[in-house]
């Protein structure tokens, strides 16, 4: 039997024999557009009395599949490419403190909680407060409250020579600002700034929230608690945790 001579043109089978041994490519592309092509010639055949050779059969699959080929990787080269990069606690510069702060709120029960932490060069836990809040305090009032205590807090305890970083980007930029805060928390603005002037250095930046990590979760641990929590170096097993991990994070 010659498979190359059916009565009424190429059979099913010399497609698939003629296409499958000059395509190439990815081998599933090659039978989509292959199986797409026979298809497309029997219909050709049937409805149109028109019967393609295997050879044209198989260079217009090949055709096709390069076309697509070529189309996809233009859309992959047009789609812009958006690395997102892992943020971590950084160590401040040496001779220095970090002090990281936030805030956060429960609007169930109206606490508002005020996170702040101190470390060294070296991630070590230098300080801490949880500090609860009653009322339902706007969010940028309750970050400017949280660096506000976390600086009184500072000078307290003797730490002069600080840099004050927290994900709350309005209330850092307008830290920046030489002139007054005219906003709802331009008091606590401005006050900030005048305790600024009080250390010997003293500097601030933004964060985002996956560097903050810390100071976060100490100010929805004061969501939890009655009174203030402060301490100096040592601290509950969560805190030390959490440094730990920032610590690893940023080795």
């Amino acid at each position: 039997m010659d498979l190359h001579k059916g009565k009424s043109g190429p059979t099913f089978l010399d497609l698939v024999y003629h296409i499958c041994s000059t395509a190439s490519g990815t081998e599933l592309e090659t039978f989509f557009f292959t199986a797409w092509w026979i298809w497309r010639n029997k219909y050709l055949t049937r409805f149109e009395g028109k019967n393609l050779e295997p050879a044209e059969v198989a260079r217009l699959a090949m055709v096709w599949q390069n076309e697509f080929v070529s189309l996809r990787g233009s859309t992959l080269r047009s789609t812009p490419t958006t690395v997102h990069a892992h943020v971590c606690w950084k160590p401040p510069q040496s001779g220095h403190l970090k002090m990281n702060f936030d805030g956060a709120h429960d609007a169930k029960t109206g606490v508002c909680g005020l996170g702040v932490v101190f470390r060294d060069t070296q991630g070590v836990l230098k300080g801490a407060m949880a500090v609860p809040q009653i009322g339902n305090i706007a969010p940028r009032s309750i970050e400017a409250l949280a660096l506000l205590h976390g600086l009184r807090f500072a000078l307290h305890v003797g730490f002069t020579r600080i840099e004050v970083e927290g994900d709350a980007l309005s209330v850092i930029n307008a830290l920046q600002e030489s002139s007054e805060d005219y906003s709802s928390e331009g008091h606590l603005i401005d006050e900030v700034k005048f305790v600024f002037q009080s250390f010997s250095s003293c500097s601030s930046h933004f964060v985002k929230r996956e560097g903050n990590e810390v100071s976060h979760r100490s100010a929805k641990e004061a969501l939890k608690v009655s009174q203030p929590f402060l301490c100096l170096e040592s601290g509950p097993s969560w805190l030390h945790q959490c440094v730990s991990i920032d610590f690893q994070c940023e080795v």
